[in-house]
């Protein structure tokens, strides 16, 4: 697996899944995470470590705000609604944008520092 860092740092390595159903037991992000990671297919996880230091900027939320439609609207209140807690607790507004960071990855592969590194779930 690859890892995406920022830096030599800390490397949090967190699996984030979402499934609606949650009488499922398998319906769960531990076991989501768990069939991810014991797949064979090649993976790359960018880490919290990573989203968190890209935060998005108050110009970022206005010229979200200025797109139509409800999931412009959508976007800007989760912005607002993370980026004030942000502020609150680390002093500035900068909610995380971890989708993003993928996709700059998809888009240039030299923006981000990829490691080999591994892990894995407990469930």
């Amino acid at each position: 697996m690859q890892i995406a860092k920022a830096d030599a740092g800390d490397l949090l390595q967190l699996a984030e899944g979402a499934f609606a159903r949650e009488r499922d037991p398998w319906a769960n992000a531990a076991n989501a995470a768990a069939l991810v990671f014991e797949s064979e297919l090649p993976k790359t996880m960018i880490g919290l470590n990573l989203t968190h230091q890209a935060g998005a900027t108050r110009e970022v939320l206005e010229r979200v705000q200025a797109l139509p439609g409800a999931p412009a609207r959508a976007v800007a209140d989760w912005m607002v609604f993370f980026g004030s807690r942000y502020e609150r607790v680390f002093g500035r507004f900068a909610p995380p944008v971890h989708d993003p960071c993928t996709v700059a990855l998809l888009i240039d592969p030299e923006v981000m520092t990829l490691t080999a590194g591994r892990s894995g779930t407990a469930t």
